[in-house]
């Protein structure tokens, strides 16, 4: 790849990925940072953003880099491939209200865009004065791409947070009943199970979610505590069936 670099400059975007996958991640972004001279193209910052989207703080040596992403979203504040990645870097490093912003300049962008819709539903219910926006951007994506089981995953969770349980399980159940083997849809579809008193029921589908990957994923403040609850309150019930 680095020799590809000497003569089609643009393939740095290889090395990047390669060095990525390595775990070479400030590396990744030092070569970024060097591609872009210092001022990236809204391309190069959303590969760059990509390069920084992780969970978890961004250590002191990616500082350059973040601020560079940050640099080139204000400027080019009218691209919507830089956008998504500035937005997800932020949601990923839980800055939501940044995060927020970025989507919110999408939905203004493109209204008919259900991805980013839908993450800004996901983020606004983070915040429990805006459920109500938040459900009307997650019902608008279904509206738009029909009711995939990504879209219900975000409905179901916003209806949990608002105290709906049964509309939540009906829409979990719905995400989850195409075969969809995803742990994000399990993990919510066991908390609503929980919050309706069918407690064998959401151990089940924590068991499900655990199997799934629930260890590797990355988890909004919201989740986080839920994940502790429900630990608390399925353990015995795994426990008894064993």
């Amino acid at each position: 790849y680095r020799r590809v670099m000497d003569e089609l400059p643009q393939a740095y975007v290889l090395v990047v990925r390669s060095l990525v996958a390595q775990g070479k991640r400030a590396e990744a972004a030092t070569l970024c940072l060097e591609a872009a001279e210092g001022d990236p193209t809204p391309e190069e910052a959303a590969v760059l953003a990509g390069v920084l989207t992780t969970s978890g703080p961004l250590s002191e040596e990616l500082a350059d880099a973040l601020a560079a992403v940050e640099r080139a979203a204000e400027k080019h504040n009218d691209d919507i491939q830089l956008l998504q990645a500035a937005a997800v870097l932020k949601a990923t490093q839980g800055d939501y209200d940044n995060a927020i912003s970025l989507f919110r300049r999408l939905v203004e962008l493109q209204p008919e865009n259900p991805l980013a819709l839908n993450n800004l539903a996901t983020l606004l219910a983070e915040r429990p004065n805006q459920l109500g926006e938040a459900l009307e951007m997650a019902e608008r994506a279904i509206d738009l791409a029909g009711r995939t089981a990504a879209l219900l995953d975000t409905q179901g969770t916003v209806l949990l947070k608002m105290g709906e349980h049964d509309q939540a399980i009906a829409a979990l159940e719905e995400a989850t009943s195409g075969g969809a083997r995803d742990t994000r849809y399990y993990f919510p579809l066991a908390a609503a199970y929980w919050k309706a008193e069918r407690l064998d029921d959401a151990a089940r589908s924590m068991e499900v979610a655990r199997q799934l990957g629930l260890a590797e994923s990355i988890l909004t403040n919201d989740d986080r505590k839920l994940l502790t609850e429900l630990d608390a309150a399925t353990q015995p019930a795994v426990q008894g069936a064993n």
